[in-house]
């Protein structure tokens, strides 16, 4: 072990040691707050039960007393509970981008290349393979893209309510771009995957077991034009026309 290693263990050890006595300081002031207002409040008690006549003073500062701990009390839950709702914000806004750009950005490069093979093989037919296999295999293909073309889009709803912290405006600064989506990328991917939903309905297959994977491509497709809605709206552009950002 060398000289960094050491110094390395020995700062970890410095910050929990700051850590505790600050805990420990927390608890100090909060114990010793609740004993002088215990301190006041039996005392305020004392002289009311002690006197023969209602006193108003000592009654009113028995109140306060307990009503000291009770406002510390919610004070420091409300803090808490801010800070809380706070972080699982930030938290869920940093997944939901981690998800645009581990998952989402994914099945849409699947779908794009699956679509790829699919033009490939029905512009250039295998003459060697049965016409059942070429027919299976570019049914399979039109299925898988369509499926990664839906997964990507109901994955993209979920960012619909909080779009505006979530994609950068059009023109956005670069420190905007870099915390969270970039706007281009945003509409580079929703572009994309529009133009292959287009080009999938262009596709004719007389095979009704591609009815249920139509009606599917056509239910996602209605909340992908809801959330570019969204965008256009939040941001007054046409997000699936590339010129509308730099105007």
């Amino acid at each position: 072990m060398n000289v960094n290693d050491w110094q390395t263990i020995q700062s970890r050890k410095e910050i929990q040691n700051i850590k505790k006595q600050i805990k420990t300081s927390k608890l100090f002031n909060c114990t010793i707050i609740i004993e002088i207002v215990l301190v006041i409040m039996g005392f305020a008690l004392d002289n009311i039960f002690s006197e023969k006549q209602f006193d108003l003073g000592w009654t009113i500062i028995s109140i306060i007393s307990i009503l000291i701990p009770l406002s510390i009390f919610l004070a420091d839950t409300f803090v808490k509970m801010s800070k809380k709702q706070h972080n699982k914000m930030v938290k869920d806004q940093h997944e939901i981008i981690n998800l645009f750009d581990d998952e989402i950005c994914y099945y849409v490069i699947t779908a794009e290349s699956l679509y790829d093979s699919l033009q490939n093989k029905i512009n250039n037919p295998s003459s060697d393979k049965p016409t059942k296999v070429k027919t299976e295999a570019q049914l399979f293909y039109y299925i898988e893209i369509s499926y990664y073309l839906n997964k990507s889009v109901s994955l993209i709803s979920t960012m619909e309510n909080n779009i505006e912290n979530l994609v950068a405006s059009p023109n956005g600064s670069v420190i905007d771009r870099a915390n969270i989506i970039s706007f281009s990328r945003f509409q580079n991917t929703v572009m994309l995957i529009n133009e292959i939903y287009n080009s999938l309905e262009n596709i004719s297959f007389n095979d009704k077991r591609l009815l249920e994977t139509k009606e599917e491509n056509q239910y996602y497709r209605k909340w992908l034009t809801r959330i570019t809605n969204t965008i256009n709206n939040e941001y007054n552009i046409d997000i699936l026309n590339v010129n509308s950002a730099e105007d």
